[in-house]
C-alpha cells in the first residue's frame, strides 16, 4: 500500500518533523508543505495536479485542512485519510463522531500505518520517547504526566523535540 499512498505533511512544528522522519525511514512517499504553523491545504495548488499525475490512491494529510481540496481528491477517487487531532474554525478535527477526543496525530500516524515498538527501534528511535512526541503536542508537560511519563522521560522528549527543530533548522524560532 505504500505505493499508492503519499503523505502531505508540513514540516511545522516537532510532532510533524517527528512524523516525517518515521515516514522517511519507512520509505512512505512524501509531499512536504513550506507553510508554518495554521498549513492550509487548499494552498497547495499543485496537490491534485500531482496526485492524478503520480497515480497516488490514497493520500494521507497531515493537520493541514483543506475541505475545497479534499472534495477534489475525493471526485479524483482518491481515498482522503485525515490525520489531525485539532479544531479549526468550522472544521472539527479534535473529537471522533462520539466526541471523544483524538489522540496525537503521531498516535494516529504511528496506528495508520502500524508502526510497532519494533519498527521504531529499527529506525532507531526509543519508542517511548517518540510516543512522548505525540502526548507532548496534545497536552503538553501535563499531559506527559498524566500518561505517566517520568522526569527523566520528560526531559527526553524535551531533547528528542529540540533535536527535531535543529535538524530542520527551526530550533531558533521555537526558542523565541
Amino acid at each position: 500500500m505504500k505505493k499508492r499512498t503519499v503523505l502531505v505533511i508540513p514540516l511545522n512544528d516537532p510532532e510533524a518533523i517527528m512524523i516525517y522522519e518515521i515516514a522517511k525511514g519507512l520509505g512512505i512517499q512524501i509531499i512536504r508543505s513550506p507553510q508554518p504553523h495554521g498549513a492550509d491545504l487548499d494552498k497547495e495548488i499543485d496537490l491534485v495536479p500531482l496526485v492524478k499525475a503520480c497515480g497516488w490512491e490514497r493520500v494521507v494529510i497531515v493537520e493541514m485542512p483543506g475541505l475545497k481540496t479534499e472534495a477534489k481528491l475525493r471526485k479524483l477517487g482518491v481515498e482522503v485519510v485525515i490525520v489531525d487531532h485539532h479544531h479549526y474554525t468550522g472544521i472539527e478535527r479534535a473529537h471522533d463522531k462520539k466526541g471523544k477526543s483524538l489522540p496525537s496525530s503521531l498516535e494516529q500516524f504511528l496506528k495508520l500505518f502500524r508502526v510497532t515498538d519494533a519498527k521504531l527501534s529499527k529506525l532507531g528511535y526509543d519508542p517511548r520517547i517518540v510516543l512522548g512526541i505525540g502526548v507532548m503536542d496534545r497536552g503538553f508537560v501535563w499531559a506527559l504526566q498524566k500518561d505517566g511519563f517520568d522526569e527523566k522521560e520528560i526531559a527526553a522528549v524535551i531533547a528528542l523535540q529540540r533535536e527535531l527543530l535543529k535538524s530542520h533548522w527551526m530550533l531558533k524560532d521555537e526558542d523565541r
